[in-house]
């Protein structure tokens, strides 16, 4: 319950300030930070976590801060990579990607805590993070963002009523 607490948290209050800052970044560069910042994050949970509950908590509120910026930053770098005709078929296999990935490796996270201990299976999952960064370095500069004379606020406030209208 405090997970999904910290998740909507994040999501709700933190996330809309933050991805409209980031989207006046190059966008390659927050993916990347943002796999270094989780493979950091990622690797010292069994390093810390243990210790304490509320440090664990402040691990992963972090970790969710990342996320709520990441995935959207992923999504919107299609455009700068793809075709239009060919962006569906790139959502929908980054989408495929995702759930594939959190069942199969949910299983295999499963199998390394049972054979290894949970640490390891940390580490591991950290490990992927940092491949993940080394993969987007391959990427060319994603820096196609349009530059406004909007305040960030502006920004926000564009952003909710979006949301409101389709909701």
């Amino acid at each position: 319950l405090r997970y999904l607490s910290l998740k909507l948290v994040t999501i709700i209050g933190i996330g809309p300030f933050l991805a409209a800052y980031f989207d006046t970044v190059d966008r390659r560069k927050v993916l990347i930070v943002g796999d270094l910042v989780r493979f950091f994050l990622v690797g010292l949970i069994p390093l810390l976590a243990y210790q304490s509950l509320a440090l664990l908590m402040i691990i992963v509120l972090l970790n969710e801060v990342v996320g709520s910026i990441y995935k959207p930053t992923l999504y919107s770098t299609l455009p700068e990579l793809l075709p239009t005709k060919l962006i569906d078929h790139g959502n929908a296999l980054i989408d495929f990607t995702h759930r594939f990935t959190e069942v199969a490796f949910t299983g295999i996270a499963g199998i390394l805590i049972a054979l290894i201990g949970t640490a390891f299976a940390f580490w591991v999952d950290s490990l992927t993070f940092l491949i993940s960064a080394i993969f987007l370095l391959q990427l060319p500069n994603l820096n196609t963002y349009k530059k406004t004379s909007q305040t960030l606020r502006q920004k926000v406030a564009e952003g909710i009523t979006f949301l409101q209208q389709r909701f």
